[in-house]
């Protein structure tokens, strides 16, 4: 019941994130790469891989199936500390 109370609180706090879509067409040619990398943990993950290899970004996830893929991640505890961290140096 707790969970639901919150959801439109989190939906409110996701739009405050300034996120674009890609087109496909925008990271395609990285994305046979992706599939070849992946293929034996999880193929579903191929086009957030390509995607953060076209773009040269990290990727914000808790799966262990990016690792050592040439794509840096970040779990939810890292990313939290690193914004903690920079909240800081600007106050």
């Amino acid at each position: 019941m707790t969970a639901r109370r919150g959801a439109p609180t989190e939906r409110r706090q996701w739009k405050l994130l300034p996120i674009i879509r890609y087109p496909e067409a925008g990271y395609a040619r990285r994305l046979p790469r992706a599939r070849q990398l992946i293929k034996h943990r999880d193929p579903g993950d191929a086009h957030p891989l390509a995607l953060a290899s076209a773009l040269g970004l990290p990727l914000w996830t808790n799966d262990r199936d990016f690792e050592g893929l040439g794509v840096e991640t970040f779990s939810t505890a890292r990313l939290l500390a690193k914004l903690e961290s920079a909240r800081q140096r600007i106050e």
